[in-house]
């Protein structure tokens, strides 16, 4: 599977990039749950459960130059949030941290840095 249009389908195949599924949903029910985010998934939804915390690291940014990886918090209060972290190619992309249910951000990747869109909490949810 190649990215949409046909110019952005040769990109695609020239440099290398395999098919990326569309959504990952992610559910924690125990403990601190960490989880590798790969470059596979361009977007992930997460569900956690009775006050567990979650941790998410990004993948390379190298990996995924020009790429977006889309985050949306479904269930999370203020004991069991979500930590995004920065893969260690980019040691100044701090941390991200979704502190609320239906809260949501959208990570997006130079090929050298990551770059964080807050785009808070939906509303009408």
């Amino acid at each position: 599977m190649n990215l949409p249009g046909d110019k952005l389908s040769q990109q695609t195949a020239e440099v290398g990039y395999v098919g990326r599924d569309t959504i990952k949903y992610i559910t924690a029910v125990s403990g601190l749950v960490t989880f590798q985010m790969t470059t596979q998934y361009r977007s992930y939804h997460v569900v956690t459960t009775n006050n567990y915390a979650m941790a998410m690291t990004l993948p390379k940014a190298a990996d995924m130059p020009g790429q977006m990886i889309f985050v949306y918090a479904e269930t999370i209060d203020a004991s069991d949030n979500l930590t995004i972290l920065a893969a260690a190619d980019d040691p100044n992309f701090g941390t991200v941290t979704c502190a609320e249910s239906h809260d949501r951000v959208i990570l997006i990747s130079d090929g050298v840095h990551w770059f964080a869109i807050d785009g808070g909490v939906a509303t009408g949810t």
